[in-house]
């Protein structure tokens, strides 16, 4: 009866042990994840701003047309990497970026020092 009663302490104590590593090592999967995610859409968002200025340089392009150049670099760059590239998130982004700049150079403004 005591044989018993360690045998099943010791595959009680092995069960949880068990389920503590694999909890462990499934959150550390998500993190990895997460992480790669994360830089991922950092580098995306160094590009933009690097497209963006490439796109001020066309003289000739409208608004729309610089947007799309700029979408059209960072979807190839994306490819070229293995990025995720989620065009809704990206053009937003933009959006965002470009609305920034113009409420930024539109404002008088008077000197820092």
């Amino acid at each position: 009866m005591k044989d018993i009663e360690i045998i099943l302490s010791l595959i009680g104590t092995c069960f949880g042990l068990f389920i503590t590593l694999l909890t462990y090592f499934i959150r550390l999967s998500k993190n990895k994840k997460s992480k790669q995610k994360a830089l991922e859409l950092l580098e995306i968002s160094e590009k933009i701003v690097d497209y963006i200025r490439l796109a001020e340089g066309k003289i000739n392009y409208t608004g729309e047309e610089k947007k799309e150049y700029v979408m059209t670099k960072l979807n190839q760059y994306a490819i070229k990497n293995e990025i995720d590239f989620s065009e809704e998130e990206v053009s937003s982004k933009i959006d965002n970026l470009v609305d920034f700049t113009k409420e930024v150079n539109s404002k008088k403004t008077t000197s820092w020092l």
